[in-house]
């Protein structure tokens, strides 16, 4: 067989198999296995730190992210090790990440949850959060890094993570929804927890504990098999990638822009305006369908429409989702009357609208995925070499500047609103009920409608794409022949002087 025969060959090769296939789609599942909302309401129901006090600890460990995250990419791009580039961290780091994740839901069995002052339970806290920082800076560039280079070809790639998606997008939904109803029965004293910080503890752990088992399954039985260059570019090297990467450019300007964003958990709203945490479940049902179908024209709307068109409207459709809910849920005024209040008049303006945001819902979790990929292949195309960690780090390293200046602001808008802590579930006044349905929909709307910029000047188009592929791909079968043939000269050698 000829070099270009042999070459052409590997544009059509498929090099993951069904086993590690599988444990790819367990893990993608496995990122939705979390405590939900007992999670999201922890500080509020639970520990209760100081709203104020919470934003100086948001904001401190916001500075220590930016800080961690400029010696944490150029270590991944310069490990090397016969499990690869990124395994070692995404295994390594599992177990601790476990156990700070216990010691956190732990806190309220020792420390005094009802002062909201107890500097104790503050620093115990921000430590936990600190090391937690650390290691999911390591675990996320490892895990986008790996999922990068499981396969060199690019097609397959796209097809392993629409069939991630769209299986686990079957069964990520029933964990939360399961939290969510039991999170209404206790508040509506369906059922009667005696123990607060125990059932929620056992919770938060025992979910961590089947996410990590499922997540180390994956860790365990992926390959890395993209080439990586002998050359470990620096941090100065990565500032200068990304200001050349067109791609990674772009995905940081969208990142920067992304970080302005401002909002309050939604979930605030449903549970202290609505009455019901699993609100949003009822709003999903009808979509259900929809999600699911989404996944089978993937490949149909990116050869029908660009990668531009696709990021852009798939990924900024909830903005405008949200002004428009906000506009609707208006109606009546801001008092007793007003439809955001009911949660039927919710319903039905939420509904159809989450049908709408459901049918791009497999683009919006493929396209700006494998975005992501591109722009670490077209540094290996334009440089050389592939540094997914200082990449990854250098392209949201601005946006969790903003991020992190701002990180205090969803405590400081609660607190803004007139959110009350000793009120509890229900109990909060008018203005501060019509305050959290603002913060929830019409803020995060506007602010994030700049994201969209950056994507709409998105112009790696197909043919340049298939010109760096057929180069990458062509120069990485070279270095394998090369490699190869060093190995077999070097066997060879070892023969002959034991010989």
């Amino acid at each position: 067989m000829s070099e270009q025969t042999a070459y052409g060959c590997l544009k059509d090769r498929r090099y993951v198999g069904n086993t590690e296939t599988i444990s790819y789609i367990v893990y993608d599942a496995s990122e939705n296995i979390h405590a939900g909302v007992f999670g999201s309401r922890y500080n509020i129901d639970l520990l209760k730190i100081n709203l104020k006090l919470y934003s100086v600890l948001s904001l401190i460990n916001g500075i220590w992210d930016v800080i961690n995250d400029t010696f944490t990419g150029p270590i991944v791009d310069k490990t090397r090790t016969r499990w690869g580039k990124f395994k070692p961290y995404l295994i390594a780091f599992a177990i601790p990440s476990l156990v700070m994740t216990i010691f956190q839901w732990s806190l309220p069995f020792f420390l005094n949850t009802e002062n909201e002052y107890d500097m104790t339970k503050f620093f115990l806290f921000l430590a936990i959060q600190m090391s937690n920082e650390a290691i999911g800076t390591f675990r996320n560039i490892s895990k986008t890094g790996l999922l990068s280079s499981m396969t060199p070809n690019p097609s397959e790639r796209v097809r392993l993570l629409s069939l991630a998606k769209w299986i686990s997008s079957i069964f990520d939904n029933i964990p939360g929804v399961l939290l969510n109803l039991i999170y209404d029965m206790m508040n509506k004293g369906v059922i009667k927890i005696a123990n607060r910080r125990l059932f929620y503890g056992s919770i938060g752990v025992i979910a961590a504990m089947i996410s990590t088992g499922m997540a180390m399954f994956f860790f365990f039985s992926a390959k890395e098999r993209v080439t990586q260059s002998e050359k470990t570019p620096s941090i100065m090297e990565g500032l200068r990638t990304i200001i050349h990467n067109r791609p990674a450019l772009l995905l940081m300007l969208s990142d920067l822009l992304g970080a302005f964003t401002l909002s309050t958990s939604q979930d605030n709203y449903f549970i202290d305006v609505l009455g019901y945490s699993s609100f949003f479940t009822l709003v999903e049902i009808p979509s259900i369908p929809i999600c699911h179908i989404s996944y089978t024209y993937i490949g149909w709307m990116r050869k029908k429409f660009s990668s531009r068109a696709l990021w852009a409207l798939s990924s900024n459709f909830d903005n405008f989702q949200r002004i428009l809910t906000f506009a609707l849920g208006c109606i009546g005024g801001k008092g007793a009357n007003g439809w955001y209040r009911d949660w039927k008049k919710m319903w039905l303006i939420m509904a159809p609208l989450d049908i709408a945001r459901k049918s791009f819902w497999g683009v919006r979790n493929v396209v700006p995925q494998e975005i992501t990929y591109e722009a670490i292949d077209y540094c290996e195309w334009k440089n050389g070499y592939r540094s997914e960690g200082v990449i990854v780090i250098t392209k949201g390293l601005m946006s969790k500047i903003v991020r992190n200046t701002t990180s205090g602001l969803q405590a400081a808008i609660l607190n803004a609103v007139g959110y009350s802590l000793k009120e509890g579930f229900g109990q909060q006044s008018d203005s501060t009920k019509f305050g959290l349905f603002m913060a929830a929909f019409l803020l995060p709307g506007v602010t994030g409608a700049f994201s969209i910029i950056p994507k709409l000047m998105y112009k790696l188009d197909a043919k340049e794409k298939d010109i760096m592929y057929d180069d990458l791909m062509q120069r990485r079968y070279y270095q394998d022949r090369i490699q190869s043939e060093i190995a077999g000269d070097s066997n060879t050698e070892s023969d002959e002087a034991n010989q």
